[in-house]
């Protein structure tokens, strides 16, 4: 498999510098190999450039014509990413992006409809192209135990950071919508539109502790959704309780109870590790309880999944719907965030 991974060029090395160590000893070295990277930033691309022994590009097309680069990961801010994942698709690259996806849902479904009809793949990390495990097996469940209806989901994703004012997209409330949702709770919003559907409306409330960003640091989203099902995510970067990246979810039904997470984690492992617990009861009203683990967590890139897209020209493998909608309640985010009202999401 080594000798034969897919070669990859790195465009944007603020976040994307993550990515590099990935390729270089994570789960991504299996099947991918670092060929170049790229950014506006001269400094950056010869950093990263020596540091990993690639080439470096500070144009973007020319890492485009680069005949050896076969896809590229895009890991620039959301705002305007459509019309960079347009461009790239209209050389013959397939790429790997990030979340959150777009801030513009109908930009969104129009690059991934080009995608298409250009039969090129973009993936990204939320939503991935397949449900994860935990959700699987969280369906398994509503149907083995007779669940019944989702009533209520509560989610939580916490975090501790530092940060200080640099200048990026992340200091701007429109670019960086009630903050810690659009940067962590993103996971939950596009985990729940895989578990209960479509979402309704939603409500937002935030606020500043002590980060030094002019954007939230600690926030609260409502949501109801099209089957009736009501629904919280409580994301921060506030919470310092040793578990790094805390990441639980508990969702109840009509005749039953599945929590994920919800247990003291050890230290970053809630994003790549699922514990899931349900309670319910049987005919004769005794409680039924079963458990279930699994590496394996929510966020995670799927690697192998898109080198194999890629290899196989498997275009359906884009989730196509659940990213739009993605997109459009975190649309009904920002007017919420401005009205502070109950907004609709435009489907």
């Amino acid at each position: 498999m080594q000798e034969d991974r897919l070669t990859i060029g790195i465009i944007g090395l603020n976040f994307g510098r993550h990515i590099l160590a990935d390729l270089e000893s994570g789960s991504a070295a299996e099947h991918l190999k670092l060929g170049a990277v790229c950014d506006l930033d001269a400094n950056k691309v010869n950093e990263f450039s020596k540091q990993y022994g690639v080439k470096g590009y500070t144009d973007m097309d020319d890492l485009l014509a680069d005949p050896e680069i076969d896809v590229i990961g895009l890991y620039t801010g959301p705002k305007g990413r459509a019309r960079l994942l347009s461009h790239i698709i209209r050389t013959g690259k397939d790429v790997m992006t990030t979340k959150p996806f777009e801030l513009d849902a109908t930009a969104a479904k129009a690059v991934l409809e080009e995608a298409q009809s250009l039969g090129r793949i973009i993936h990204l990390n939320s939503p991935t192209p397949k449900p994860n495990a935990f959700m699987e097996q969280i369906h398994a469940w509503e149907q083995e135990y007779h669940l019944g209806k989702l009533v209520y989901f509560g989610g939580e994703v916490t975090a501790s950071y530092r940060e200080e004012p640099d200048g990026t997209w992340l200091d701007d409330p429109e670019q960086c919508p009630m903050a810690p949702i659009f940067r962590l709770g993103i996971y939950l919003i596009n985990d729940m539109v895989r578990i209960a559907g479509g979402i309704d409306s939603v409500q937002g409330l935030g606020t500043r502790v002590f980060t030094k960003r002019p954007t939230m640091d600690n926030a609260n989203l409502c949501l109801t959704f099209q089957n009736g099902a009501i629904g919280n995510i409580y994301a921060s970067f506030c919470v310092n309780n040793g578990q790094f990246y805390g990441n639980s979810l508990v969702l109840h039904y009509e005749n039953g109870s599945i929590y994920r997470n919800c247990d003291i984690q050890d230290y970053g492992t809630s994003m790549n590790e699922s514990h899931l617990r349900m309670v319910s009861v049987d005919k004769d009203q005794q409680q039924i309880t079963r458990e279930w683990r699994q590496p394996g967590g929510s966020g995670q890139y799927a690697w192998e999944d898109f080198c194999e897209a890629v290899r196989n020209r498997d275009i359906s493998s884009t989730p196509a719907d659940a990213i739009v909608h993605g997109v459009q309640v975190i649309e009904a985010m920002i007017r919420a965030q401005h009205s502070g009202k109950l907004e609709k999401v435009n489907h």
